[in-house]
Parts: structure tokens; sequence; C-alpha cells
């Protein structure tokens, strides 16, 4: 299911239909209910997906979300499912528990969600509760190059590839910017952090390379990140395969 069905879609090739609103309402309801169940079961805070291409990317980009109701047309509208989703976890959760969102601000082709209104939308989640926000991408686009998990992140001037905008964004909102895309080189963290381009790092891939890695910055060893970003663990999980570095593997 999808906001929209597009025909001949170059970015996604799977089928899918037009969401009904009562389904809209459904997804709705299960966020608030996961919450609950992740707040019980002693988790610290809960983290929204609005990035990557998944549903509520779907819903924030004008490409995929061309709805003539109440959940498309204007940022505003587009942002409802958000919000929506935000006060069901907040009335099933607690106003005292932390929800975070990661928010895709530009998509990966032209034509597509821009920053400018990428921008607007962080501020506008931000003024609606959120508690954090993780800047990143929306829709992908064609080649690696165009998502959020980019290869060759071989030299430092590569890592930290949405910098620009979470420095820009962390400029405009009152709640904590986490700054996420192909960071490896623990100095470079530390100048975003001491010049307030965000307030938090956020790794995944290193992490499946060096599950210590963080231990071991910790410790005083401040090595770069030995991922090098090839892009296969993420190949495993689409064949059904465990998630692990293959470089690792015997």
């Amino acid at each position: 299911m999808g906001p929209s069905f597009l025909e001949m879609d170059p970015y996604f090739k799977a089928g899918y239909r037009t969401m009904a609103e009562d389904e809209i309402w459904e997804v709705v309801r299960a966020f608030g209910d996961g919450a609950k169940r992740a707040r019980e079961a002693g988790f610290d805070a809960v983290q929204i997906h609005g990035a990557h291409a998944y549903l509520l990317s779907q819903f924030l980009s004008p490409y995929t979300n061309r709805r003539r109701d109440e959940w498309g047309g204007s940022l505003e509208n587009r942002l409802r499912i958000h919000r929506e989703i935000y006060w069901d976890i907040r009335q099933k959760a607690g106003k005292d528990y932390p929800v975070l969102i990661k928010i895709g601000v530009q998509d990966g082709f032209p034509n597509g969600l821009e920053f400018s209104e990428g921008k607007l939308a962080a501020k506008n989640l931000a003024e609606s509760g959120f508690d954090a926000l993780e800047i990143s991408q929306g829709l992908r686009g064609i080649g690696s190059e165009n998502t959020e998990f980019r290869t060759k992140i071989n030299v430092l001037d590569h890592e930290a590839y949405y910098r620009n905008w979470s420095r820009e964004i962390k400029n405009q909102v009152d709640v904590p910017v986490m700054m996420v895309g192909g960071l490896r080189t623990f100095k470079l963290m530390e100048e975003i952090i001491q010049k307030k381009e965000a307030d938090f790092i956020s790794l995944s891939r290193p992490l499946i390379r060096e599950p210590g890695l963080v231990n071991d910055w910790k410790r005083g060893d401040h090595h770069r990140a030995k991922c090098i970003s090839c892009n296969e663990c993420f190949e495993s999980l689409l064949k059904g395969e465990p998630l692990e570095c293959v470089q690792d593997m015997p």
C-alpha cells in the first residue's frame, strides 16, 4: 500500500495500491500500540521512521503523495500522518515518554521533495512535539549514490554527506538534532558536535562491522571505522540471510 498509486514508477517496481482512509488510521493506531508495548518492555524511547522511502516519507513527498483529501496536497496535509502518529503515541505511551523521528528532508531524484520544503517539515515536526530529529534522505533514487547508503566512503570528504542539511535545520529548531550519513572518523564527529552542527551522531553500517566500536572510542582507541561501505550486509538482508558483515566472514 502507499499514499497514491503511480503507474510506471521508475523508482519502485513492486505491486501496491492506494491506501483507504481507514487503513491510514489503522497504521496510526499500530504505531501508538507499538510504542506502548515498547515502554512496557523497558525501552528508553521510540524513534519513528519517516525517511528512506518508507511509508511516512511517501506521504511527505509530493512525488508519491498525490492524494486530494486531508492526507495530501499541502505540506500540512502531507505531514498529517506524522502528527497523528505522534499524538496517538502520546495518548498510549505517556506525555513523558521520549518520541524521536528520523525525517527524510530531500528525495534522491529531481521533482520529488526538495530540501526547502523538507526543512519546513522538520521544523513543523519539532514544533509539534517530537523530542529529537534525525536528519536523512527521503525517497530513494536510482543507484546507491542517490540513496541513504552510499558507497565508496574511503576519504574524509565523502563522510557526513547530510552535514549541510543537519547544520541548517539545527539552527532553526529547539530540539536535539542527530546527524547520520557515512560518518567513519572520530575526529570529524567530534568536530561536528563542537561546532554545534548536531547534538548527536548516528551510526549504522560501522556497528555491523564493529559492534564494539563505541566502546573502543570510549577507551581512547579512536581508529577510523573499518566499514568499507560495500552494502553487502544490506544485500544479505534482501536475500533473507542474517545481518552480518561479509568482510569478516570466514
